[in-house]
């Protein structure tokens, strides 16, 4: 029994995963404006108390422990609506089996679609209307230099290179150094997320839970984007 999985609803799988999905979601897509459709289980109702100390998540010692029971949500749902228009629906679970850090993007427009997994995070898959009749389809994309930021973080700055999960905390350590450095916007990386970006991520899950405990109401979220 670790410290996540005490706490309220929304602050489990929704806080500690769904918090990145929601980040990445309006980097793409632009500010939420309104969720809806909220739900949340716990499936998990109890675990055991860690003997020893907790890595990880998990105690080292857990025969014969007492339990104590998970106040928080392992999975949790919601739908949400951006002030573009677009839609998006969005499921975080912290006990889907084999994936123990993973996150998928798919974005669908009226002639075209991509897809983008964490696991394969130097690739994106595109699939549109340009490509000539018989060789339609899903093709892979490998990240190169005619992608925005890619030269800017990459140690090999070729095409057909691409890059790893390991990578990304180079790009972010990166980008933090040259916001200390007093490097402008428009020479360096994406800026680092603030506590106020963190804060407004927590209201947003706030807002799923509240919409969860309200049999998925629809919640204006609007007014965190001010």
């Amino acid at each position: 029994m670790a410290w996540r999985y005490a706490g309220p609803m929304g602050s489990g799988a929704l806080g500690d995963v769904g918090s990145h999905l929601i980040d990445t979601a309006e980097t793409i897509c632009g500010r939420l404006v309104s969720v809806s459709g909220g739900a949340m289980v716990t499936a998990i109702k109890e675990r055991p108390v860690a003997k020893g100390h907790v890595t990880r998540g998990t105690a080292l010692d857990t025969s014969d422990a007492e339990t104590a029971p998970v106040t928080n949500d392992d999975v949790a749902s919601f739908t949400g609506v951006f002030d573009n228009g677009a839609v998006g629906t969005f499921s975080a679970s912290r006990i889907a089996w084999g994936m123990p850090n993973a996150m998928m993007i798919d974005v669908h427009g009226s002639r075209g679609r991509a897809s983008w997994d964490l696991s394969r995070t130097g690739e994106i898959m595109v699939d549109d209307a340009c490509a000539p009749a018989g060789l339609s389809g899903p093709r892979r994309v490998l990240v190169n230099p005619t992608f925005p930021y890619f030269e800017r973080g990459s140690s090999m700055a070729f095409g057909g290179v691409g890059c790893t999960q390991i990578e990304q905390f180079t790009y972010q350590a990166y980008a933090f150094l040259q916001q200390v450095a007093g490097v402008s916007e428009a020479d360096s990386l994406p800026r680092c997320a603030t506590f106020a970006d963190g804060y407004r991520e927590m209201l947003i899950a706030n807002a799923v839970a509240e919409s969860a405990a309200n049999g998925g109401a629809a919640v204006d979220v609007s007014r965190f984007n001010k």
